[in-house]
């Protein structure tokens, strides 16, 4: 087969990557711009075992066709809590069968 010379090739920075490291630009890959920060996030309603939170799509960045939004305990273990992954149209989620007198910690981010 025929063997492409380094300077024929294209390449992509992608994050993620330690610095240095590359990924040759394929027909398979496409580069997408990831959305920005979702803005406003906030806390809508709460109720003794409820919350439901809010947020608008970002203003910067590429489309996002979704957003994951989760909440976990204060203080718990990374990987720990509840994620729901409402679609674009949705910009607001309730977290059920809480803890009453407990913090929680929430975050929400667009994804594409």
């Amino acid at each position: 087969g025929r063997r492409d010379s380094p300077e024929t090739l294209s390449y992509l920075e992608m994050p993620g990557l330690p610095a240095g490291r590359r990924v040759r630009k394929s027909p398979l890959v496409t580069a997408v711009e990831l959305p920005g920060p979702v803005v406003s996030l906030e806390v809508i309603a709460s109720a003794e075992d409820s919350v439901t939170v809010s947020w608008s799509a970002p203003e910067t960045g590429g489309t996002p066709d979704g957003y994951i939004v989760h909440l976990r305990p204060e203080g718990s273990k990374q990987g720990s809590g509840t994620t729901k992954r409402p679609g674009a149209d949705s910009t607001t989620v309730t977290f059920n069968n809480l803890e009453a007198s407990r913090s929680y910690e929430v975050w929400a981010r667009a994804q594409n």
